[in-house]
């Protein structure tokens, strides 16, 4: 499993390495932003919050940990399996999901740092814990998305080239070989960074609030 893990991480370093620009990119503009956003539209970094709240409002709700443990990880899985699976379409749902995790990231910084708070602190400790487990899964969700995403593109291309549409098919068939593994892979890293998330960053974070 770790050999086919790794050739199908070294087959993707490209598109690993084009998610990796892509989220750093939207998480600089959405810290670098959020000023000018929240003052002209506020409802647009209201809707990128929405989500977070009503999935912090449910878990309140139960106050329960395996409630928590449990909603975390079926959010993460469900969001990395649509990041895999909606790549087919020309790598646009990857591309957005991507883009606004990173935004979520930096408008929720910015918003600690207008606060008084220290994002980088915030970010270490509050987002580091869980999220070194929890970016790499979404990276590579978003790096085999856009893989399946070039390939429905070259597909297209290949309709006037049997030689294209050829290579085109190959390449696929090899995305699909290596995608349990890869799709293992991502499930246990955020089953990791769900067990963290629910039971590390919690103490931190009060940790944090009462300093």
């Amino acid at each position: 499993m770790w050999s086919a893990l790794r050739d199908a991480l070294a087959d993707k370093r490209r598109y690993l390495a084009i998610a990796t620009a892509w989220f750093a990119l939207w998480a600089v503009l959405g810290y670098v932003s959020f000023d000018a956003l929240w003052a002209q539209r506020p409802d647009v970094v209201d809707s990128l919050f929405a989500r977070l709240r009503e999935l912090a409002e449910a878990i309140a709700a139960r106050q329960s940990w395996t409630y928590f443990f449990g909603t975390i990880l079926l959010n993460n899985l469900v969001v990395a399996a649509s990041t895999v699976g909606l790549g087919i379409f020309f790598g646009l749902f990857p591309l957005a999901a991507l883009a606004t995790n990173g935004l979520v990231i930096g408008f929720f910084l910015r918003m600690l740092a207008r606060q008084g708070e220290d994002p980088l602190a915030w970010f270490l400790a509050g987002i580091l814990p869980h999220g070194v487990l929890e970016f790499p899964a979404l990276l590579l969700a978003g790096a085999f998305g856009l893989a399946l995403g070039v390939r429905s593109v070259q597909l297209l291309g290949g309709l006037l080239s049997p030689m294209a549409r050829q290579a085109a098919l190959d390449r696929f068939a090899r995305d699909l070989r290596q995608l349990p593994v890869v799709v293992a892979a991502i499930a246990v890293l955020l089953l990791g960074a769900a067990l963290i998330e629910s039971t590390v960053t919690p103490l931190v974070v009060d940790w944090l609030q009462l300093r």
